[in-house]
């Protein structure tokens, strides 16, 4: 019997060796989310990182172009337009950086973002801010187009918003103040509605 086990404990080592033997290295994933962020040292970059987050489908960057009041002496507010807000009373009392969590979390889920579809932002410059040394006022035109698969919400959004950014104590801008107002162009035919709308919508 000792003469088996003799025999066969170097066998069972020859064919196991793998076990032993050093792993190929796994090809590290390509970290999309962290190479299309950047160190927001402008107010114009804090939109590329907002463009970018839904590029990506990215919660964290998105969120972190809001100002946080946990690192800030500002508080993060978002005032709708007018009509969405008439047409949905309560639903923006208050609203701040946790409802945005919510909403955007809700928003890049799999669930209603799948992968492969649309997913895009695109700002047009409305107003040259002046910027000053720690605050500037941005008014953008902005077309939202999200290919998700909630009812009920639309998919193609168009407004104008005015950001108020402030240059933290880290030299990095975020936005503190976000209004929504509704666009109207001269060859603007089809009404879009607005991103208010979205955020009334999904939840």
């Amino acid at each position: 019997m000792n003469k088996l086990l003799c025999l066969f404990i170097p066998l069972l080592l020859t064919g196991c060796d793998a076990i032993f033997g050093t792993r190929e290295p796994e090809v590290p994933k390509d970290d999309v989310s962290r190479s299309l962020w950047q160190q927001p040292t402008s107010p114009g970059i804090v939109l590329e990182n907002l463009q970018n987050a839904f590029l990506q489908r990215n919660e964290e960057n998105y969120l972190r172009s809001l100002t946080d009041s946990t690192i800030s002496t500002r508080v993060f507010v978002y005032i709708p337009n007018q009509e969405t807000a008439v047409n949905n009373p309560g639903r923006f009392e208050g609203w701040g950086l946790n409802e945005e969590r919510v909403h955007i979390n809700l928003l890049f889920s799999e669930a209603s973002l799948p992968d492969g579809v649309l997913s895009s932002l695109e700002f047009t410059r409305f107003e040259e801010p002046s910027i000053p040394t720690d605050s500037a006022l941005f008014e953008e035109i902005y077309d939202l187009e999200l290919e998700h698969t909630l009812e009920n919400v639309p998919t193609k959004m168009r407004g104008i918003a005015k950001f108020r950014m402030a240059r933290g104590s880290d030299g990095n801008w975020s936005i503190y103040r976000w209004e929504d107002l509704t666009f109207s162009g001269d060859n603007d035919t089809l009404k879009l509605p607005t991103w208010s709308e979205l955020k009334a919508r999904a939840q």
